[in-house]
């Protein structure tokens, strides 16, 4: 970098090439995923280009928000290709009725497959971690989750966050996001709650994707996998957590019981935030 600004690379031929393999008639994983991967890493390149050629940033993006940023590209592509809009709670059938099966399989079913495996191990975890498959998929489902949540239109959110000179968590302030944080977790409640848990507020529902039921059908044991690691009614549970992560214990409490929780954070400093939520 320049001072004050990003310099591009002073043998650059000014030119921005994606070298990618063409896709044919095979069905091999490196032709099916061709052209998500355009809408991938057109992303990045819009994104650098905007930081290193129009709006003067000092620094590229977070890796986290900018693959995130990267997989919502590719959802675009399949909203694009199947004629199907956010907000309408996508499952299996629905994408059956609508003729969309092999949409979502090419620009989709990736990002459902990364949020799966973040599901596994959530408190391992985080959607503003160090980059892997885990962050990647929980970056997806929270930018999608607050796209959402800010609500129409879409295009104005990704534009302030595609001009934001700052960085992570600043740039989503930028697009609208008051207290990304907070929005964070009450997403981390979502993942346990949306199409789980009757009459859950608007805040901890993810309403672009059914995603318990979607995961369901395309895993072999047909379960969601969210890890709700027990709670020993004698020792309790403890969790060591990324910043932005979450971890998630279950109790059952007998009919005409009680129970009595205490949340602590191992160091005073540290700021927690929990959330009861009944299931049953």
């Amino acid at each position: 970098s320049a001072a004050g600004g990003l310099a591009p690379c002073a043998n650059s031929s000014e030119a921005e090439i994606l070298y990618l393999s063409v896709p044919n008639s095979t069905t091999s994983a490196e032709d099916l995923f061709t052209r998500a991967t355009i809408g991938h890493e057109f992303q990045h390149l819009i994104n650098a280009s905007r930081r290193l050629h129009v709006n003067a940033a000092t620094e590229f993006e977070s890796t986290w928000l900018n693959e995130g940023l990267s997989y919502l590209a590719e959802e675009m592509l399949f909203a694009r290709e199947s004629g199907l809009p956010s907000l309408q709670n996508l499952d299996g059938s629905a994408l059956i009725a609508a003729d969309a099966v092999t949409a979502f399989n090419e620009f989709q079913f990736n990002n459902v497959g990364r949020y799966n495996v973040y599901l596994l191990a959530p408190h391992f975890h985080s959607a503003m971690g160090s980059d892997g498959v885990e962050t990647r998929g929980a970056a997806w489902s929270f930018l999608r989750y607050a796209l959402d949540r800010l609500g129409a239109p879409e295009s104005a959110s990704l534009w302030a966050w595609a001009n934001s000179t700052e960085t992570g968590i600043e740039t989503l302030r930028h697009g609208g996001l008051d207290d990304p944080v907070g929005w964070m977790a009450e997403w981390s409640v979502s993942l346990a709650v949306d199409d789980l848990v009757p009459q859950a507020e608007e805040r901890y529902r993810q309403p672009s994707w059914n995603l318990p039921s979607l995961i369901r059908d395309i895993r072999g044991d047909g379960r969601y996998p969210l890890d709700l690691i027990p709670v020993d009614s004698e020792t309790g549970l403890r969790f060591t957590l990324r910043a932005g992560g979450a971890g998630y214990g279950s109790m059952r409490v007998a009919p005409g019981q009680s129970a009595r929780i205490s949340v602590r954070p191992v160091e005073a400093s540290t700021g927690v935030r929990a959330f009861l939520v009944r299931l049953r």
